[in-house]
């Protein structure tokens, strides 16, 4: 029977008679339960059963499976198959094995996974079961990993599927029989990541000269768990129970991986080929960071092959297309100020990328060069900021761009300029002599008269200096820390709200607004109504608003459901839902219900993150959003109080310089990170071992996402 027609247009005649030839198939040979089979669409794959009307409406609205080319789940015998068809659907699995096992080369394995470099080849031309012209016992492999992948099914349930498939195919098939089997034919695929043991307190890394140590040299603290009895200067006591563990995923042989792959060689270049370039800001290329490194390093920009990496920190770290996981660092208390002892293998490892370089080979044009790359940006939530920079963001000094002291609001005229951004090298001049101590029992000299905690880790990389912006402020979290005070304060929400008896009271203490000073009346105190507060019936007004908007699919969340209308409230907002509100929506419910000065303000600051978050900016309107910038700041801290002018207010100010510097925010910002948060704690398979878990799997998804890219599904 032919079964080209599978892959033939739906609207065909050739496809209408391949779809009925199917079911009179499926009705004389499937098995049948209460008049159901299995369904072959794209979407139910043979995992529900349908009546034969269902299957048929399935099929010509959906698609039939392009990859079920062999009927088994209704009863077709290999051998009666091979009888019966009059053309055979040959899948190239062989030649684009022998393309993968060449592109993986032995340089992409491990010292210690270089004797199954044979074994993999091996794999890759044994066919599957004798006589089987469409997989290797390689590509079924690859084939069921990936679905176990693509769709999210347990080890278990990957084992149960191989056993019943191996019943099913014809005796000694070469079908693994278990996903431990699976996984070991993949072994040689998967790249290395290296197990570092920390100290307990963050004080060091155990390894180069700490290596054999048994207890941190900071602190004394024993390397490993103690039962009890045991003591820490028990040189004997080689418990095995770490007490903190760092894993390190090497990025030098990850990058080798990426160029060993035509299409992805061919990505890693694109801004240097198909990028538009009419004098806007599209791209960081565009951007003066970009244009000053090149400027300083020529021969670093001469080779667009060279990469200019972004760094994000986060609970956990991301991966996915051209996002790598990097480092993975066992809790439960985050590092904080000692995160430079973790980072210090990647560090290395950027700094002989740098220095050193890195011959690659490059599939995309077949050579092999000299590879290098550095850190272009690093984007954090504010606290992390603090953490990676070495900068005190707690106190009146909080801002790291201006590093000058808040000045509050008192209702006169500033005669003073702005304070003129920090750049790299006078950054330096500050910490260059600071002397860190890392370690969570170690004494930290926090005088007044340095504001910088410690010298920065990125210090060490030759060219860290030299960039306009080190640190890049995350647009989402200042958007949504923005959002939340807004509305907070609209809606007087317990917990949000920037107003309250301690808000007047700072507006007697500096002496403003003396129509909004609480007043005593007995043993309670009247808080007199400001130009921003609204009515039950204005609140209801806004909340009716909002739950009743409609939106196209997948453009944002269910606004609906995060109103709460008896409550008069907003509910449960991520940072999506605060950036949708933000853009679009706030700028709407507002309209009616504020006097026109706070309404407007209200407006503008929306249509300034509009601007802001543009995938295309002109240059030349930059200074005017700069200014636009600033009268909104001066307008919210007319009309609002003193504690609503928080840090988070004060960055809207920066926010158009690292545009200007560094380019559009759309390219780094944290919702690429925050996006795959959840896919990354669905690792977690042990819960007794979270970090390890996730680590494993990523290893196994990297391997998959490289071999997949050879078979045809």
């Amino acid at each position: 029977m032919n079964r080209s027609w599978i892959q033939a247009p739906r609207i065909t005649e050739e496809y209408e008679k391949g779809v009925h030839d199917f079911l009179e198939f499926a009705k004389q040979h499937a098995p049948v339960l209460d008049g159901l089979y299995f369904c072959p669409c794209v979407k139910c794959v043979n995992g529900r059963r349908q009546s034969l009307d269902n299957i048929k409406s399935h099929l010509i609205c959906d698609g039939f499976s392009w990859s079920y080319t062999n009927w088994i789940w209704h009863s077709e015998l290999p051998d009666m198959s091979r009888d019966a068809e009059t053309e055979v659907v040959h899948v190239e699995t062989g030649d684009r094995m022998e393309v993968m096992i060449r592109d993986l080369g032995q340089e992409g394995f491990l010292e210690a996974h270089a004797p199954y470099h044979d074994d993999l080849k091996t794999n890759s031309k044994l066919s599957l079961y004798e006589g089987c012209v469409n997989f290797t016992r390689l590509s079924a492999v690859l084939a069921l990993v990936n679905l176990k992948a693509r769709f999210g099914w347990s080890d278990k349930s990957l084992t149960e599927l191989l056993v019943l498939l191996k019943t099913m195919l014809p005796k000694n098939n070469k079908l693994p029989k278990s996903h431990y089997e699976a996984k070991k034919i993949l072994f040689p695929a998967e790249m290395e990541y290296r197990k570092i043991h920390a100290c307990r307190n963050d004080c060091v890394l155990y390894r180069k000269q700490f290596a054999n140590l048994q207890n941190c040299p900071t602190c004394g603290v024993s390397r490993y768990k103690l039962n009890d009895g045991e003591s820490t200067n028990d040189d004997g006591t080689r418990n095995p129970r770490l007490v903190k563990v760092c894993w390190y995923l090497p990025i030098i042989p990850r990058f080798k991986r990426l160029f060993a792959s035509e299409h992805d060689a061919s990505n890693l270049t694109w801004h240097s080929v198909s990028r538009i370039n009419d004098g806007l800001l599209r791209h960081p290329t565009d951007s003066p960071q970009w244009k000053t490194i090149d400027h300083l390093y020529p021969e670093f920009g001469a080779e667009p092959r060279n990469l200019r990496l972004g760094l994000a920190s986060d609970g956990i770290n991301p991966f996915g297309k051209y996002i790598m996981l990097s480092m993975m660092i066992s809790g439960p208390r985050q590092p904080g100020n000692d995160i430079d002892v973790y980072l210090t293998p990647l560090i290395e490892d950027l700094r002989k990328l740098w220095v050193d370089e890195v011959d690659v080979y490059d599939a995309n044009q077949g050579d092999t060069f000299s590879l290098r790359s550095m850190i272009f940006c690093i984007v954090n939530d504010f606290p992390a900021y603090g953490n990676l920079s070495g900068y005190n963001v707690k106190g009146h000094h909080t801002c790291p761009i201006c590093e000058q002291k808040r000045k509050a609001f008192n209702g006169t005229n500033e005669p003073e300029g702005a304070p003129e951004p920090l750049a790299g090298h006078q950054v330096y001049e500050h910490v260059k002599d600071i002397v860190t101590v890392f370690g969570k029992t170690q004494w930290k000299d926090h005088a007044e008269k340095n504001i910088w905690k410690k010298r920065s880790v990125f210090t060490n990389l030759p060219y860290w200096t030299k960039l306009h912006v080190q640190h890049c402020l995350d647009v989402m979290h200042v958007e949504k820390n923005v959002c939340d005070s807004l509305i907070g304060t609209l809606l007087n929400i317990k917990g949000k709200i920037k107003d309250g008896l301690q808000s007047c009271q700072d507006l007697v203490d500096m002496g403003i607004r003396q129509q909004l000073h609480p007043q005593p009346q007995g043993r309670q105190t009247y808080l007199p109504p400001a130009c921003y507060t609204i009515s039950t019936k204005e609140k209801k007004q806004f909340c009716h608003c909002l739950k009743n908007v409609k939106v196209p699919q997948g453009y944002s969340s269910n606004i609906k459901s995060l109103v709460s209308v008896n409550d008069l409230k907003l509910v449960g907002l991520k940072s999506h839902d605060c950036h949708v509100l933000m853009q679009q929506l706030l700028a709407v419910a507002v309209r009616g219900i504020l006097p026109d000065k706070v309404r407007f303000s209200i407006t503008r600051l929306c249509f300034f993150f509009n601007e802001v978050c543009s995938k295309v900016i002109d240059p030349n309107k930059l200074d005017d959003l700069e200014n636009l910038a600033s009268i909104i700041l001066c307008e919210l801290e007319m009309y609002f109080p003193p504690s609503f002018s928080d840090i988070m207010i004060h960055l809207i100010v920066h926010l158009v310089r690292e545009i200007r510097l560094c380019g559009p925010v759309f390219l780094r910002w944290m919702y690429p990170v925050e996006r795959y948060m959840k896919v990354l704690k669905g690792y977690t398979k042990n819960r007794n071992r979270p970090k390890a878990s996730i680590v494993e799997r990523y290893i196994v998804e990297e391997a998959i996402e490289f071999c997949s890219k050879y078979i045809t599904l």
